[in-house]
């Protein structure tokens, strides 16, 4: 064996810890043999064998506990765009529909990545997003790839590393995060920073080892109060410490109107219990140890963020004199968090796979994949239109507010919407047809700007009400663009 067969062999027996099937195990080796084959006298620039960087991105993928044909096309996800004897029509032959239909999505996702010029760059961010929503696998992939990428990223010229980073910090991060993924989206911008501000980069790592070395007895001293407190009343927990992420330091200091000294989560103490209940009881539990601070009590509980978080924040006042954040949640919470699409639609050899139910089970939890069904489903929008779209009414995820319809369901819409936003929201049938509106079950004018929280109530027939000033009224993108084809076409 050399020492691509060694290196293969160990993500090999990570597989197989899940994955038992001898047809699976089977295919993934045919895979790794026909990748070697195929891939044999090609170097990456530092030296090594390509099939190292192919071996490395299916570890990842591993990692992850995600089904036999995604590792095997994470294996083979190179092959066509590569090498020239290569096609379609072999992988289907070798492998089957399914993982020829994932390695050819992915590397037409890949075919425009290094476009320099934003025409082809939006049209790559587009065509990344069409591909998410028709099967999230690819990008679990894309990611895979991205990140191996960016983990050998330092042999590269200092100009590719820049637009590299810049490009995995506009796209595959957020992706990342929109899907859960939020392990692989925090070292991804992690490693952006480096390459784009290595001193500011090395600044705050220094800084926040500094500060866990000053304060390191008084945060153990809390987590072993909290533990015993809560074992003292009947709820098993673990509880561990992290600190606020480097990259969510660079952007509250990175404007010059903050100070390293001016963060009051610095330190995350996270606490885990075993169900829903138990989280509410814990907040009791550190509340009549340690004071709370007024006003900074946040329930991500019942309103998850946007990337599948959830759990409940305090912040106190720690023995040393100074703020300290509690995180409690379940270790289900924490496991989608972390994981993401990957912990909650992990493969289950007992289930079996039938990837139309788990795209299906998948728009029902994702917010992003529902709203890019409804962008996607637009032929007319063009590039730009599609960028603005993702950038201004989805990613702007700081810009939310959460409202909710008659039947308790969460719809999210950007800062300042309107009843009418609400309603191109719902459907375009019932945006054009809308007739009635209701806030809190009192009647409300169309152009009334929604607050977070209020339930909306909107009635709407067959017939078309679009006139001209509802562009006034509305703020989200789609429903604007919407509109204008309404009206060209009356």
């Amino acid at each position: 064996m050399d020492e691509m067969d060694i290196l293969f062999s160990k993500v090999y027996d990570l597989a197989k810890k899940y994955i038992t099937k001898y047809d699976d195990l089977f295919l993934m080796q045919k895979a790794y043999w026909f990748a070697k084959e195929k891939h044999a006298g090609s170097f990456r620039v530092d030296g090594s064998p390509y099939l190292k960087h192919v071996i490395e991105t299916a570890e990842i993928i591993v990692s992850l506990h995600a089904g036999p044909h995604t590792i095997i096309a994470g294996i083979l996800h190179d092959v066509v765009e590569d090498v020239k004897d290569v096609n379609e029509e072999m992988i289907i032959a070798l492998f089957g529909k399914d993982i020829a239909e994932l390695v050819m999505s992915v590397t037409k996702v890949s075919e425009d990545e290094s476009a320099s010029y934003s025409d082809s760059k939006n049209k790559t961010i587009q065509k990344v997003f069409h591909a998410m929503s028709k099967d999230v696998r690819t990008i679990i992939i894309k990611l895979a790839d991205r990140l191996n990428n960016m983990r050998t990223l330092n042999v590269m010229p200092k100009e590719k590393q820049i637009r590299i980073s810049n490009q995995t910090l506009e796209l595959y991060a957020p992706v990342a995060r929109y899907i859960g993924l939020n392990k692989i989206a925090q070292e991804l911008e992690e490693l952006c920073l480096l390459y784009l501000n290595e001193e500011m980069y090395y600044e705050i790592k220094c800084y926040v080892m500094d500060h866990n070395s000053r304060y390191k007895e008084s945060i153990n001293s809390m987590c072993k109060n909290i533990e015993q407190a809560l074992l003292a009343i009947g709820i098993n927990n673990k509880i561990f410490v992290s600190n606020k992420e480097i990259y969510k330091i660079y952007k509250f200091i990175k404007d010059g109107k903050h100070t390293l000294d001016e963060i009051d989560d610095l330190d995350v103490i996270h606490v885990l219990v075993e169900k829903n209940m138990d989280c509410y009881v814990a907040l009791g539990v550190v509340h009549s140890i340690y004071m709370p601070l007024i006003g900074r009590l946040k329930d991500y509980i019942t309103s998850p963020k946007f990337n599948l978080y959830q759990a409940i924040h305090t912040i106190v006042i720690n023995p040393a004199g100074n703020p300290s954040k509690i995180a409690i949640s379940t270790k289900v919470m924490d496991d989608l968090f972390n994981f993401g699409v990957a912990s909650k639609w992990q493969y289950d050899e007992n289930k079996g796979y039938d990837k139309d139910k788990e795209q299906e089970d998948i728009r029902k939890h994702l917010n992003i994949i529902r709203e890019l069904d409804r962008i996607n489903s637009d032929d007319k929008v063009n590039p730009s239109e599609y960028v603005k779209l993702l950038q201004e009414d989805i990613f702007n995820h700081n810009q939310y507010i959460y409202v909710y319809n008659t039947i308790g369901e969460v719809i999210v819409l950007p800062v300042g919407s309107t009843v009418l936003d609400f309603a191109f929201k719902l459907s375009d049938k019932i945006g054009k047809g809308l007739k009635e509106a209701y806030i809190n079950g009192i009647p409300a004018s169309f152009d009334t700007k929604l607050k977070n929280g209020t339930i909306v109530a909107v009635k709407s027939d067959n017939r078309c009400y679009v006139k001209e000033e509802w562009l006034d009224w509305v703020v989200s993108n789609y429903a604007k663009i919407k509109i204008k084809e309404i009206l060209d076409n009356k």
